[in-house]
């Protein structure tokens, strides 16, 4: 129902409250974990230029890689059982849960580490790495632990918890990419990272008494969780194709690492403008997941078509305007040999717009539904590989930009598809068209002034009247519901004051204009 709360209409559904005021915490989370590693990877290609850098991003994703191949799905595993056994209100099943899967977790990564080993001995540069693959080791363990950790703190709701986490690790992250990158190069930097993770790697020991030492898994759970666990890890490793960052692999073995640093430019940049996801991008699965478990699959519903929209409202003008500006704002941040980086760069940042569909794949998570994920994934990596054999080795960065977002686009119109005809999940098509033209209009606009007057002093200038235009776009095609503003008012207005005034701003002059 709608009350009045400060002489305007409020949504009121305990449900929806619940959800954001998890999505504020959640981007706190985000913005101090994703502004640390931005930083970071400004300051490496500052003081390593193309080839340091493009050593150090191919090394961390051979990691991450590595680690994709051994977690076995645990992390999604314990955040969405713990969600879900809490909202059943059996928290005892939940702190049981967290011990029994760390335990199996540690045994897979030493295994893991096992990989990275034979990897690195036999790469052909182990005697004049040594240094670096031997910091690498210690980074998987420890990026594996904080990961961990961080998904049983999602999976009990702590949002809050990560965020102050986060927010130490990032400032640790940060100062050890700044001393060891100038002081040691590849293997500094590296370590560099290694520190931004050490905490919360600590801490992921808790949980080894999160339970009483006598309580069992019921069998059925036990069951349940490796079968979504096997899922889960599945639909991870045929993913880590389409979405993990793949193309690296093909460019370091057609192109070099200069190539590969190119690429990753264009993929920070990207991640860059998902981080106006950050309302919602930590907190969806374990909030939907507990939905399931109570059976409240018409809230379930409601929230996904709710969140997509929101998602879409924000994240397109921010990726095409944020595309618009990059051939004049990349140069200027990276550096000049990083030029060549802003063709591909464009086309990465533009469709990273399709992050909405995030919401839809946190749907089948919370609902057990990684089967999908899992077979749709190998049709997918089945054409990213495709690609990288055929299209990267002749084309390099921009062929691997190209290939990656048509792939991507793929992928997404199958998960809609899905969600509609199997699970009878609406989403909206027809907005996410209207809001995306809304933002490329004024879009190119940005890029054709940059393109006719490249001067780095316009960009502010011509963001702010971008995003004017954008949403008076937005109103003339009534898009977005006033449940909708109303949403991202209570989303922020605990953390960001500003920020919700402006919206609520934004809902005066709807109402008044309508």
């Amino acid at each position: 129902m709608i009350t009045s709360v400060r002489g305007e209409s409020k949504w009121t559904g305990a449900a929806t409250s619940s959800l954001m005021w998890k999505s504020a915490w959640s981007a706190s989370a985000t913005v101090c974990s994703g502004l640390g590693r931005l930083v970071a990877g400004i300051l490496i290609a500052r003081l390593l230029g193309p080839d340091g850098a493009g050593r150090v991003v191919y090394l961390l994703w051979l990691s991450d890689t590595v680690a994709t191949f051994a977690n076995f799905g645990f992390q999604t595993t314990l955040t969405r059982f713990s969600a879900d056994l809490r909202g059943q209100g059996k928290p005892d099943q939940a702190a049981l849960l967290a011990r029994w899967i760390l335990l199996r977790y540690i045994a897979l990564m030493l295994a893991g580490v096992g990989a990275l080993g034979s990897i690195s001995f036999f790469s052909g540069d182990w005697g004049a790495l040594r240094s670096v693959w031997m910091v690498l080791t210690v980074y998987y363990c420890l990026q594996g632990l904080n990961l961990l950790y961080q998904a049983f703190l999602a999976g009990r709701q702590r949002f809050d918890l990560i965020a102050k986490v986060n927010l130490a690790s990032s400032l640790l992250l940060m100062a050890g990419i700044a001393v060891g990158t100038y002081e040691f190069g590849v293997a500094g930097a590296i370590g560099g990272y290694l520190a931004g993770v050490a905490l919360p790697a600590l801490l992921s020991l808790s949980l080894v008494g999160a339970a009483r030492r006598n309580a069992e898994l019921e069998p059925s759970l036990r069951r349940r969780v490796w079968i979504y666990a096997f899922y889960a890890w599945s639909a991870a490793v045929i993913s880590a194709f389409v979405w993990s960052r793949m193309e690296f692999f093909f460019l370091k073995r057609y192109w070099g690492a200069h190539e590969v640093a190119m690429f990753s430019v264009g993929v920070s940049l990207a991640a860059l403008a998902q981080q106006s996801l950050i309302f919602f991008s930590g907190c969806l699965m374990p909030h939907f997941s507990e939905l399931h478990g109570k059976q409240d699959m018409l809230t379930l519903r409601e929230q996904h078509v709710r969140v997509t929209r929101l998602m879409a409202l924000i994240l397109a003008p921010t990726s095409f305007l944020l595309a618009a500006v990059a051939p004049v704002l990349l140069p200027l941040v990276y550096g000049k040999p990083f030029t060549p980086a802003v063709a591909p760069a464009v086309v990465t940042i533009a469709f990273s717009v399709i992050g909405f569909a995030n919401a839809g794949s946190n749907v089948l998570y919370a609902m057990e539904r990684t089967h999908f994920i899992a077979l749709s994934g190998l049709l997918g990596a089945v054409l990213s590989v495709t690609a990288g054999l055929v299209v990267i080795p002749h084309w390099g960065a921009i062929g691997a930009a190209w290939s990656r977002a048509i792939v991507q686009v793929l992928m997404i119109a199958l998960l809609a598809w899905y969600l509609m005809t199997k699970l009878h999940v609406p989403y909206p098509i027809k907005a996410i068209l209207q809001i995306s033209a809304s933002a490329a209009f004024p879009s190119l606009v940005v890029y054709a002034v940059l393109r006719w007057q490249p001067n780095p002093l316009l960009i502010p200038i011509l963001l702010l009247i971008g995003t004017g235009l954008y949403f008076v776009l937005i109103q003339v095609f009534r898009v977005v519901p006033e449940e909708d503003y109303l949403a991202l008012v209570r989303g922020v207005e605990r953390h960001w004051s500003a920020a919700a005034d402006g919206f609520r701003s934004v809902l005066t002059w709807k109402r008044q204009s309508a």
